[in-house]
């Protein structure tokens, strides 16, 4: 219940609705390449790459995404925004918005990510409350870490 409290309200202040988004994918328009999926991962900070590696690990490797393993590589590893070479990205993501190994690989990634460090973090501090812990879960996601 907490996590799903978190979740939520996160939802809620990124996308206006308590739904997970898993396959929203749209140009970010601070220059981070597309933000996308239920964390609004980006191809510029790398975590997009970390989903697709997680959804790769899940399919064998030769799926939808396949085809910009390279770009995305790049982009992670020098925090480029460029969407240079990812045409038709968000047509491939926003596809498989229902796909339970893809829903799967986005939770792999915020969970270790965002989800599990910011309530190992709140929980040092000594916060209990289910709303401090989702506080410092939408932050995490809000900050990137």
């Amino acid at each position: 219940c907490p996590k799903n409290l978190a979740f939520q309200l996160t939802n809620v202040f990124q996308f206006g609705d308590i739904k997970s988004p898993y396959g929203n994918c749209e140009l970010d328009t601070n220059g981070s390449g597309y933000s996308s999926g239920v964390a609004n991962f980006n191809t510029a900070a790398g975590d997009t790459w970390q989903v697709i590696q997680a959804y790769h690990n899940l399919t064998g490797g030769n799926d939808e995404f396949s085809k910009y393993n390279t770009v995305l590589g790049e982009r992670a590893k020098n925090r480029d925004g460029s969407i240079a070479g990812l045409e038709g990205f968000c047509d491939a993501w926003k596809a498989l918005a229902l796909n339970t190994k893809f829903i799967s690989a986005q939770g792999t990634v915020y969970d270790n990510l965002y989800f599990t460090p910011s309530q190992t973090q709140a929980k040092t501090l000594g916060l209990k409350l289910s709303v401090s812990l989702a506080a410092f879960y939408d932050t995490a996601v809000s900050r990137g870490s």
